[in-house]
């Protein structure tokens, strides 16, 4: 009896701990994430944006061949809920032709009252999980 107790509770151990893989990501420090979008520290946005998308497998699918129009999707919504004080957009996706393609998304931020807009380049490879690339200037309005 306490052997089938021992392998219930370590089961529904692992079950728990493996639920929902969106939870396995800790929170980056939003503020510091921030302060690299405005100084441009893509050593520093390299970190968050890597560790927010190493999961992000592709998955090719009929009208995606690249297979990450999910996994980018997914990026900017983790980015939306884990870091409240950045607001993150689809600018493009895959739209960047180099090889592998690159997709872009616009993240906002305020800085001292003044809305600041960066655009970061994410590699968009058709064997591999998104990796980010670089940050740039938003030059679009």
């Amino acid at each position: 009896m306490k052997t089938k107790s021992l392998i219930l509770f370590f089961t529904i151990l692992v079950i728990f701990i493996s639920c929902n893989k969106d939870e396995e990501h800790e929170s980056p420090d939003c503020v510091s994430f921030a302060e690299a979008l405005v100084y441009y520290r893509t050593d520093s946005i390299k970190i968050v944006i890597d560790e927010l998308t190493n999961d992000l497998h592709p998955e090719k699918k009929e009208n995606d061949q690249w297979g990450h129009r999910e996994n980018v999707d997914l990026l900017i919504e983790r980015l939306n809920v884990k870091c409240t004080n950045i607001t993150a957009v689809l600018w493009c996706y895959a739209c960047i032709m180099t090889y592998p393609p690159q997709s872009e998304i616009i993240l906002s931020t305020d800085s001292a009252g003044i809305e600041v807009k960066r655009v970061i380049d994410i590699l968009t490879p058709d064997d591999d999980v998104l990796k980010y690339v670089n940050v740039h200037e938003y030059h679009w309005e």
